[in-house]
Order: C-alpha cells, then structure tokens, then sequence
C-alpha cells in the first residue's frame, strides 16, 4: 500500500472514527446470533464493500510480526469493486484493465473482492492467473508470498461464522477443500483456481470471472488470451 497515504489516513480521525465503528458491528454480531444471520443475508452477501471494510484485514509492513490493519476502502477502491460488478452483472463476456501502479493495495482488493464471491455467491469460479505458478500459489499462508498465500492469511483472519462449515484449512498436507492452486466453497459450490500463464490455461472449462495479474509483463500472451 502507499504508506505515506495510508499513514496519514491512520494518524486521521475518520481512521479511528471507522474502527471504533468496526468493533461496535463485530461486538454486535458476535453477540446476536438471530441478527448475525439476517445481517448475512441481507446486507454482506450482497454487498462487497461493506464486507470487506467490517471483516477483511490486510497486512501492511512486511515485517515480522507487524500486526494486520483493517481494510478500509479509499474512494478509488470502491471504484474498482463497483465496475467489477457492473461488468459481471451485465451477462455479457467482458474485459476491464486495472492501472496497478506499485503500493497502491489493488492485490489486496481484488483478493478481498474474490473472497466475498467465494463465501457468498453460489457457484462462482474465479480464475487467477500469474507469471508463475509460485507468485500464484507458493503452498503458504503467508500473504508475502503469493495470491493464494493472501487469500488463505485473510481467510484465517475472518470470523469462524463466516467460514464454511464444511471448509478444512490446509496446514501442511492439501485438503480437498484448500489445496494448491485451488480453495473450494463445498457449501455454495463456489471455488477460486489459479494457475501460471501458459498457454492452456483456462483451456478445459469456463469461469465466472478471470483475474491475469500484471497482464503486460507475461511473454507471448497472445497465446495465453487465446486459450482463455
């Protein structure tokens, strides 16, 4: 993330104002089940940005240890999820490119946005690619590393209401529900797969939405878009 941008958002009052409104909804629906449930339902199955800034976390400093922040969403961010959507909801095959200038957080959103697909939208496939297999999915739950490595650390971070029941976490060995290059949603049939880009990726079926990381740094894509 730009760390000068978000460190004054951080040492601003809308900062502090968020949070404390944070604790208050996750206090609320830890301690009413009814409400929880309906709330579920109604308001972050359907809504993205409100999930993502009330649950999702994202880790900022790099350095060991350094304790996760709250995913606050910056009006350019909001921006991006709302086209995304616009786009899938339009029912037609569409293309959107993402500007990604460096420290920017646009990594983080979009796997915070495929997330929300993934515990909420029945039947949904993302399909993630990049460079390699390893900046894809390096085997982790670190968010350093790889795609994958994020959406597993910000799984973890989550409330245990908001996992699948049937979700088992891979530790050391894969899952039939987390393994690599792979999580499964068994409850909704909702599923995020990744692969490198070579040129028969995305050949054997078609997916809900496709996300080519650092699209103009792949050699011969040309093929690569062919095959998708």
């Amino acid at each position: 993330m730009n760390l000068r941008l978000l460190q004054s958002f951080y040492d601003g009052p809308d900062f502090l104002a968020k949070l404390r409104a944070k604790v208050d909804v996750l206090k609320h629906l830890e301690n009413d089940e009814y409400d929880r449930d309906k709330q579920i339902l109604d308001v972050y199955a359907v809504d993205p940005i409100r999930y993502i800034e009330d649950f999702a976390l994202i880790k900022v400093n790099k350095a060991q240890g350094s304790p996760p922040k709250p995913f606050f969403l910056f009006d350019y961010q909001k921006k991006i999820i709302l086209k995304i959507m616009e786009l899938e909801n339009a029912d037609q095959e569409s293309e959107l490119l993402i500007d990604k200038p460096r420290e920017m957080g646009i990594t983080w959103l979009l796997c915070a946005y495929f997330e929300w697909r993934f515990l909420f939208t029945p039947n949904y496939s993302s399909f993630i690619l990049s460079r390699s297999e390893e900046e894809v999915d390096d085997g982790t739950r670190t968010p350093d590393g790889s795609i994958f490595g994020k959406f597993r650390w910000m799984l973890d971070r989550i409330p245990k209401y908001l996992i699948p029941i049937s979700y088992q976490r891979k530790v050391i060995r894969g899952t039939t529900t987390d393994m690599n290059l792979k999580l499964i949603n068994p409850t909704i049939g909702s599923s995020i797969t990744g692969s490198s880009t070579n040129s028969e990726a995305g050949r054997s079926r078609r997916y809900s939405t496709t996300w080519v990381d650092e699209v103009f740094a792949i050699d011969r894509f040309s093929e690569v878009y062919r095959a998708l």
